[in-house]
């Protein structure tokens, strides 16, 4: 025979209560350290101060406060944070609080230094413990008071499995732990089976109850099984046939924020989703109801990579008389020139697509209407301008201007350059032949921008068929080429009067302008064909809600979906104005291509960590019951869960 370990009491004996000293080794006996989180409890209609333990995986009592019944033969194995273990009587009670009132089994502790000490075995401890821990500042004080720190967790009495020494005690999550310790409580599970009026059909075509055949074999599968008063369904996945738990319509939203929303989860598509689920649980419209709670997932939806497609395009009007629209914009800010300059204003013509690019020091309203003044002295005042919203640009200086010459001023909504693409264009084509002529001295890129343009106002375009220069002047500009070729030919230029260059250039521009409008509406038309193939034609009501994709404000090539917001208007074709509370700017317009359409998730319920561990012990009890590895003794245990909408 081994003997027993000394310390080891007998089973059939009543182990004596743990001495002093071996308490003082886990908790203070003297004093509570400052700060401790403690809580107002209801032990048998007796109103206690507990402490709350998040180093105990137990719950313990002073023994004289709920002494143990008669002919007690539970005991309860704690184990010390230096290992040694001890047995103490258990009994099961119900512990209240503000935030509810659970039954737990608690250890009956004769020199326990506090009346109550709460263990994260009892359900409602992470709520009492976050609660104790929040600073409680009076309303009225506006000096902001230091927030005291969170206890630490200080290891202190933990439950042992085994309950011998030596062994290194388990600390299972608290969650799961929790859940555990519930499933011996009675469930509402099977009742909600029966009472639900969508799993009518499947009562109805029950073919075995506990093993019993009600209707003549064979069963083809899928079938449904009764086993302990659950309802099963009996089905083939992936080659093997499994019984599936059948789940009522108030356990459903807990099982896809289980498998979807969880960050055990993480967030997966409805088909990875939907396979997860199928796999142990079966109900009427799984997979519909599973892509449409994916759809509806604000988390997903706010950082879904994928966008809508694009709206078809809607090509620019065709403008025939030159500097009637022009569009601009700001280059850089550069690296800085020898003369100080930054920036680079760009003008272009949208008839002749005629370039202007002027270096600036600083890009401020000012300098851009000085530039604007000299280029109408050579060109004529423009009817219209067509701008991003830059700071420049929406100024109040901008605008008085615009405002006493007549000119409309066109802006592009925000985040959406492909309104002004001409200019938006040029300018990558600016930058890249500047990058290519300054070589030698990087301070000179200013210098080298005249020769940039004479070298762009000469080359034909693509959509128009002819060079900007030739549009606007009537005639070829007079390059090195010519140069070479005059030099080697020898022959001089034919003379011609006045009156016969500005009959030929009216001539030259009557002939040229309809080829102009031609080759500008086969371009356009390209143009459409090629990005309306991936287009469709999308639209929005007032009041409807969307998510905006915006740049990201720690950087600008990062980009993020933000909302929703509400649309106030439909303002052009594909332009609406949206309503941004919260925003600098309460309302703004945006092309329909930065918008997609919010799906409201208001009629799905998200439930609380409580009611998530209720569905979970529904189902321990159903397998525990299901297997015989458990008998539930006990009394129902009732979480009552919160519904956020």
């Amino acid at each position: 025979m081994v003997p027993l370990p000394r310390d080891e009491p007998m089973p059939s004996a009543e182990p004596p209560s743990p001495p002093r000293a071996w308490l003082a080794g886990c908790i203070v006996h003297q004093r509570i350290p400052s700060g401790a989180p403690e809580t107002d409890v209801t032990v048998e209609g007796k109103r206690f101060r507990a402490l709350l333990d998040s180093g105990s995986a137990v719950t313990l009592i002073q023994s004289r406060l709920c002494p143990p019944r008669s002919g007690q033969k539970s005991f309860l194995p704690i184990t010390c944070v230096h290992g040694d273990t001890r047995q103490v009587p258990a009994r099961r009670i119900t512990i209240s609080s503000p935030q509810g009132a659970w039954p737990v089994e608690v250890g009956l502790v004769k020199d326990l230094p506090v009346a109550v000490l709460l263990g994260r075995d009892w359900p409602g401890f992470a709520r009492l413990l976050t609660a104790a821990t929040q600073p409680a500042s009076p309303e009225g004080n506006r000096r902001r008071r230091r927030r005291p720190r969170a206890p630490r967790r200080r290891p202190a009495l933990l439950a042992s499995d085994s309950g011998r020494e030596g062994e290194s005690p388990s600390q299972p999550t608290n969650l799961f732990y929790e859940v555990y310790q519930q499933a011996a409580g009675g469930g509402s599970f099977a009742r909600e089976q029966r009472e639900d009026d969508r799993l009518k059909h499947c009562w109805a075509q029950v073919q075995i109850v506990d093993g019993e055949d009600v209707l003549p074999r064979p069963h083809p599968l899928p079938h449904f099984v009764i086993e302990n008063g659950l309802l099963y369904c009996v089905a083939q996945r992936r080659g093997e046939e499994k019984r599936l738990l059948v789940v009522p319509r108030a356990k459903t939203e807990t099982i896809l924020e289980l498998a979807h929303s969880h960050p055990t989860a993480g967030h997966l598509a409805a088909a990875n989703t939907t396979q997860r689920i199928r796999d142990r649980f079966h109900w009427p419209g799984l997979e519909a109801e599973v892509k449409r709670f994916c759809q509806a997932c604000p988390t997903c939806q706010a950082t879904s990579p994928r966008t809508p497609p694009p709206s078809p395009l809607i090509p620019l009007p065709i403008i025939e008389v030159p500097f009637e629209r022009i569009g601009m914009d700001i280059v850089g800010p550069l690296p800085k020139s020898a003369r100080g300059h930054e920036h680079i204003l760009v003008i272009v013509d949208y008839a002749t697509q005629y370039p202007e690019a002027v270096p600036l020091r600083k890009a401020t309203a000012k300098s851009i209407a000085q530039e604007l003044f000299l280029l109408a002295s050579r060109v004529g005042l423009p009817s219209e301008i067509l701008t991003d919203q830059g700071t420049p640009f929406m100024s109040r200086l901008m605008a008085d201007l615009c405002r006493l010459l007549r000119v409309k001023q066109l802006r592009t909504t925000v985040y959406h350059p492909q309104t002004d693409g001409l200019v938006e264009r040029f300018n990558q084509t600016l930058k890249k032949m500047l990058r290519r002529v300054a070589t030698e001295d990087k301070r000179d890129w200013d210098l080298m921008i005249p020769y940039v343009l004479f070298g762009i106002r000469k080359v034909p375009q693509a959509s128009t068929g002819f060079t900007p220069f030739e549009l606007l002047f009537g005639r070829q500009p007079r390059g090195l080429l010519d140069v070479a070729r005059e030099a080697w030919e020898q022959q001089p230029a034919p003379h011609r009067t006045i009156v016969e260059h500005v009959r030929h250039m009216r001539e030259r521009i009557d002939r040229v302008m309809p080829l102009v409008r031609e080759h500008l509406t086969r371009a356009q038309q390209a143009q459409q064909r090629h990005y309306n193939r991936a287009a469709q034609p999308r639209e929005f009501k007032p009041g409807d809600r969307v998510m905006v994709l915006v740049p990201s404000s720690a950087c600008k090539f990062l980009a993020s979906w933000k909302g929703p917001y509400s649309v106030v208007e439909r303002v052009g074709p594909v332009t609406y104005r949206l309503r941004q509370p919260g925003r600098r700017q309460a309302e703004q317009l945006y092309h329909i291509n930065l918008l997609k359409k919010w799906t409201n998730i208001s009629h799905l319920r998200f439930l609380d960590r409580d009611a998530i561990q209720v569905f979970v012990v529904t189902c321990l009890q159903g397998f525990i019951s299901m297997c015989g590895l458990y008998v539930c003794k006990t009394a129902a245990v009732i979480v009552k869960g919160q519904e956020m909408r």
